[in-house]
């Protein structure tokens, strides 16, 4: 059987020319989904995160949405790794390894990670992270019944805080260095909803985010679920249910922030 060569080498050509195209877009895909996430577009759309966006809207697996999303925001932490990713010196996989297991750390630790990992394999950027991580110091309390009653009357007067603001706020307010803004937020009773408006409300959503795009496309995000006040409260608005929604952190957010651009 003759070879062909000249097909043969074509072949070749023509994958190593898309190979390059495919690195090169996805540099610029994650550059933008930095913009995105940034700017929180994806709020615009509908999508309560910017991993829901790249899943449903772009339609990627979700293996693939995670490397993207952990890779660009690895990007948008620092202009050095950004550089680096260029410049082709870690890859997209070493890029969501990095965020994936130091999202929680300084800017100065990814940065040295990232050095660290420059030219290295997944294998052997896994082992640079395995020797880099140190396990996180963990205490679990176990309460006697008389404790979690009175637990939980401190988590309802403040307002229904989860497990971990109620028990920072104790510690902080017996250490003394509790935040007076942070503390009236959570004590303000001008912010209390009655727990049979707050089920009316679920009941109303459906357990789901109100948030609705200006064509009409509703947010289908079921978690992260915040109770908002349409009129905020510094502006007059009350804790009644027609002054009241059901929004997911980032609608609530994406709100916040077009109310200050307003005023």
């Amino acid at each position: 059987m003759l070879v062909n060569w000249e097909v043969i080498i074509n072949i070749i050509s023509k994958t190593i020319e898309l190979s390059k195209k495919e690195k090169e877009y996805t540099l610029k895909l994650l550059k933008c989904l930095v913009q995105i996430d940034t700017r929180r577009l994806y709020a615009e759309l509908g999508y309560s995160s910017l991993y829901e966006f790249v899943r449903d809207h772009l339609g990627y697996t979700d293996g693939e949405t995670a490397t993207r999303v952990n890779a660009a925001r690895l990007m948008r932490s620092s202009k050095k790794i950004e550089i680096k990713m260029d410049k082709k010196e870690i890859t997209l996989t070493q890029a969501a390894l990095i965020h994936s297991n130091f999202k929680n750390e300084s800017t100065e630790i990814k940065e040295r990670i990232a050095d660290l990992s420059t030219g290295k394999s997944k294998r052997e950027t896994q082992r640079i992270i395995q020797n880099e991580t140190s396990p996180a110091k963990t205490k679990t309390l176990r309460l006697g019944a008389n404790l979690c009653q009175l637990f939980e009357k401190v988590q309802k007067n403040l307002d229904g805080a989860s497990d971990y603001e109620t028990l920072k706020y104790l510690l902080e307010k017996e250490l003394g260095e509790i935040n007076p803004k942070r503390a009236g937020k959570l004590r303000g009773k001008e912010r209390y909803i009655p727990l049979s408006v707050k089920r009316k409300l679920l009941d109303r959503s459906g357990h789901r985010c109100e948030y609705k795009t200006a064509v009409g496309v509703r947010c289908r995000a079921r978690s992260n679920l915040q109770f908002d006040h349409i009129i905020p409260i510094y502006r007059g608005g009350e804790s009644h249910y027609p002054n009241l929604q059901i929004l997911c952190s980032a609608h609530n957010l994406a709100k916040g922030v077009s109310v200050v651009d307003e005023s």
